[in-house]
């Protein structure tokens, strides 16, 4: 990542020091290895030692301003994560509740079109289907529009159907009876 400002500046402040003591530690090891060490000692206590400590000083108060950074950055990706989780678990639970809903509603409307059971519809017309008109269908109050009430509606259709072949046939037999005595009296008539 590019540095901050801060960042660039301490860079700037370690290569400064950097480049004041890099050349005497240079030069004290340069001193040390002629055998020169008084001189060596010298340069190292009065000039080398400090400019290293400068040195040593703007490295750490850099690696200090690095760990604080990253101290920050970790708190505030610990701070995502919980945000993005408790999101997710909001999300998971209001879809949850969303299709346990919509579960409902269509299973009301279905029911609603049926105007029962679907299992206690399926029954009661296999039962209109083999011929039991006597079965009792109930229904809501208001209920015209399920497929209840048009079975009902069926029901009651097939029922008068078969009244009015019952009387019907009843009246042919009432008709053929008294044709039947009328013959016979016409045969007794005939007779005489």
């Amino acid at each position: 990542f590019p540095a901050s400002e801060i960042g660039t500046a301490n860079r700037a402040k370690i290569a400064a020091a950097r480049e004041l003591a890099a050349p005497l530690t240079t030069k004290v090891m340069e001193l040390g290895l002629a055998n020169k060490s008084a001189e060596a000692t010298a340069v190292l206590m009065k000039e080398a030692g400090p400019a290293t400590a400068k040195w040593l000083v703007a490295v750490e108060e850099n690696i200090a301003f690095q760990e604080a950074n990253n101290k920050k950055q970790y708190e505030q990706a610990v701070a995502d994560y919980q945000e993005a989780r408790n999101l997710l678990i909001m999300t998971n639970v209001i879809s949850m509740a969303l299709a346990i809903l919509l579960g409902w509603l269509i299973t009301r409307s279905i029911t609603t079109a049926l105007g029962a059971e679907p299992a206690e519809v399926a029954d009661l017309a296999q039962r209109v289907a083999a011929g039991d008109l006597s079965l009792s269908i109930a229904l809501e109050r208001g209920d015209e529009t399920s497929l209840l009430a048009h079975l009902k509606a069926m029901q009651d259709s097939l029922s008068g159907i078969v009244t009015g072949v019952r009387q019907n046939a009843e009246s042919v037999a009432i008709a053929s009876a008294q044709i039947s005595q009328g013959n016979h009296d016409l045969s007794a008539r005939t007779e005489e």
